[in-house]
């Protein structure tokens, strides 16, 4: 399977994309995911940012549930996300506390990260210097923004647009060879890295 195909990405558990960007916080991320398979004990990054024996700041899946990593920890919930289905999974970064969100909910909150820079925001694995925790699964567009974009339960859009607030945007559409050209007009355009998992 091609990294791009019938318009979105896929992911196939050992293939990332590396952003520019350094991670930062107050943020929002985000992602419409499609998810293939879940782990008994792994944790799939959707977005991540993890420094080994560190943690980041980061999304995706963790066994069967949601999670948002912080600095220092994960926060979950006992809410699966289900398989072979897309799903809108939103984490909410502000200086009072973090939130989750699945297809609009909130699933759970817990305490604020601590805004520390060091590494890049990488889509696909838990990050930059961690060759763990790939996703496996389409993604059809991602989205990290400045500040608090979601506070109270909403109704996901399919299509994630720019606007003001926006620091990146990828779509299938975004992809040229190994280039992923940024649409959020920040520039932004990052690089896929295949294989840099080891083989299960």
């Amino acid at each position: 399977m091609p990294f791009v195909a019938d318009g979105v990405m896929h992911f196939d558990g050992r293939t990332r994309t590396v952003t520019p960007v350094q991670r930062f916080a107050p943020c929002t991320l985000e992602a419409w995911v499609w998810p293939e398979e879940y782990r008994d004990t792994g944790t799939q990054a959707v977005i991540g940012s993890d420094i080994p024996t560190k943690y980041g700041i980061g999304l995706g899946i963790t066994g069967v549930v949601p999670f948002v990593e912080i600095v220092p920890g994960i926060l979950k919930r006992a809410q699966p996300v289900p398989l072979w289905k897309w799903s809108h999974l939103a984490g909410v970064f502000s200086e009072e506390e973090t939130r989750l969100y699945l297809d609009g909910k909130l699933v759970t909150k817990g305490p604020a990260t601590r805004a520390e820079s060091g590494t890049k925001f990488v889509i696909g694995n838990i990050g930059l210097d961690n060759p763990i925790d790939y996703f496996k699964g389409m993604v059809r567009v991602v989205r990290i923004s400045r500040g608090e974009r979601y506070a109270d339960p909403f109704l996901p859009v399919e299509q994630l647009l720019p606007d003001a607030t926006t620091v990146l945007l990828y779509t299938a559409e975004s992809v040229r060879g190994d280039v992923v050209n940024d649409f959020s007009g920040m520039g932004h355009h990052g690089r896929v890295e295949r294989g840099f998992a080891s083989p299960p």
